[in-house]
């Protein structure tokens, strides 16, 4: 009797017996452990955070038009004793939006978190405490949110200054992009996948659009990276529903993206942060398992695969001669294969 394996090489001789079972260990591992790779589903969709930039400080009492040109923002919302607001209305020339503000206290003084819906984006912030303000510039996209802003601190109680308005400078929404880079998980990070065929659907409570790579929607030719344009700027979901040919389903399956307005899949800003998310795809492998009689009919056996979790893969069914079993599509893991062999 042998055994052959066509991904892994094993050969079982025995002579006839009463019973006789052998065990095949099959090992199809990954490289190292990946902080890609997750093992829960996702939350609910978390509150967007921008790639925070550093502010500016800035003298006197400066607006938005002190400080950006004239055709980078639409207009100025000047919050003077600044407090928490809760979907307060923006409107300029026909377009209108929602502004949140979150004014909180720190071990280091008051800051702020902001988040706008709609028509608008913000280009610029200016937070003025004490004699100066804190200039945050956005531009040329402008953000959807960001958090923990301030004032310039205080060199006395080297604290911020207590917020005495907060400007902001709001601009026109512009389609953004999203990007999807898709990694395999055997290694280094810079592995791209080798296959073309996945697909995901990108989402939102009034939007869904699907993508496939070098397919539908995406923009580049890039096997393994998927870049995606025209979407309103906002807080989108994308889930993974067909894996590249050769790779099993990524973990998780489900990211959240951020769009940046006026971000672009080629020419122009280009999707950076929480605008390009990042699925890593397990290869799969092929095993072919045989067992025959060295006297054709004298013994027959049975194959049965397992998982390392000992959960049934596979089985060749009844005992029989030659016993032969194929399991298409493992993911990496290991696998304990037995075959019995019975006169």
């Amino acid at each position: 009797m042998s055994a052959t394996a066509r991904a892994i090489g094993a050969a079982v001789k025995a002579r006839p017996a009463r019973f006789t079972e052998s065990l095949i260990s099959l090992v199809l591992a990954t490289a190292l452990a990946d902080p890609f790779t997750g093992t829960a589903s996702l939350p609910a969709l978390p509150r967007p955070r921008a790639t925070h930039v550093q502010p500016t400080v800035v003298g006197g009492d400066p607006t938005c038009s002190d400080l950006l040109p004239s055709d980078s923002f639409l207009f100025e919302s000047k919050l003077t004793s600044p407090k928490d607001l809760d979907n307060f209305g923006l409107a300029f020339d026909g377009r209108t939006g929602k502004l949140d503000l979150d004014v909180h206290d720190t071990t280091q003084g008051q800051a702020f978190d902001f988040s706008v819906t709609g028509d608008f984006v913000v280009v610029g912030v200016v937070a003025k405490g004490g004699p100066t303000a804190n200039f945050y510039d956005y531009s040329p996209t402008g953000e959807v949110a960001d958090p923990d802003l301030h004032a310039p601190v205080d060199d006395q109680t080297d604290k911020y200054h207590d917020l005495s308005r907060i400007s902001f400078c709001l601009g026109e929404t512009a389609p953004g992009a999203i990007k999807m880079l898709l990694y395999s998980t055997k290694g280094h990070r810079d592995h791209l996948v080798k296959d073309d065929s996945a697909a995901f659907v990108i989402r939102n409570k009034r939007f869904v659009k699907v993508a496939s790579d070098n397919g539908s929607n995406d923009t580049n030719g890039i096997t393994g990276v998927v870049c995606v344009e025209d979407i309103k700027p906002g807080r989108y979901r994308i889930r993974e529903v067909t894996p590249p040919d050769n790779y099993g389903d990524p973990l998780p399956r489900t990211q959240d993206v951020v769009v940046v307005s006026g971000t672009k899949c080629t020419k122009g800003p280009q999707p950076r942060g929480s605008s390009v998310v990042t699925f890593r795809f397990p290869p799969l492998t092929d095993i072919s398992l045989e067992a025959r009689s060295q006297e054709p009919n004298e013994t027959r056996s049975t194959i049965v695969c397992f998982k390392g979790d000992h959960r049934k893969v596979d089985r060749s069914g009844p005992a029989h001669d030659p016993a032969k079993l194929e399991v298409l599509g493992l993911e990496p893991g290991t696998y304990d294969c037995r075959i019995g062999i019975d006169p």
